[in-house]
């Protein structure tokens, strides 16, 4: 609690460098497989054709994927799917998180990322306001739309992070002189 309550306090130390969030991705899957089997969660994971590297901190990027993910599979106690997705648009790259869970309460939805703020029994309600703060220290955007849990559907919230695409280099000598010929 201590470390996470410093961890929010102070000035985010993120060092962005260009990074493919598929990478980021299959770490954090790697990381929670064994728990989601164990809950009955399947993990699906899907990339778009032609996504750029992203200007993030991997590591931190990941900690805030795992953040979210771990929050999806508590989501869903008797089983769902959890779907990770890398797109993009126009010069940003989109991280998707979306589970098949219970959903989040909708006067709840404005007060997730708030610190402190949890419906859990457990749990410092600091996570949600962690992953905000270091997706915003990496110049992007997050988002939250869900959908309630009714008697013979499951609910289904998303996440989606937004961040810019890392700068693309100059083409080498050698790349120019090839595309001069063709």
């Amino acid at each position: 609690v201590i470390m996470d309550l410093i961890g929010l306090s102070r000035p985010s130390d993120v060092c962005p460098r260009p990074a493919d969030l598929e990478t980021v991705v299959e770490h954090v899957t790697q990381l929670i497989r064994q728990d989601a089997e164990k809950r009955g969660v399947k993990i699906v994971c899907r990339k778009a054709p032609r996504v750029p590297p992203a200007l993030v901190d991997p590591e931190r990027m990941g900690q805030a994927l795992l953040n979210l993910c771990l929050n999806a599979l508590d989501a869903m106690p008797g089983g769902g799917v959890l779907t990770l997705a890398v797109g993009r648009s126009r010069q940003r790259v989109c991280l998707m998180v979306r589970d098949t869970g219970k959903g989040i309460v909708p006067r709840q939805l404005p007060h997730i990322f708030d610190p402190y703020f949890t419906t859990k029994g457990q749990g410092t309600g600091l996570g949600l306001a962690m992953v905000h703060k270091i997706v915003e220290a990496h110049g992007g955007e997050i988002s939250v739309s869900s959908r309630m849990a009714l008697e013979g559907r499951r609910g289904e919230t998303i996440f989606r992070i937004w961040l810019p695409c890392a700068p693309q280099e100059p083409p080498s000598f050698v790349e120019r002189r090839r595309r001069r010929r063709i």
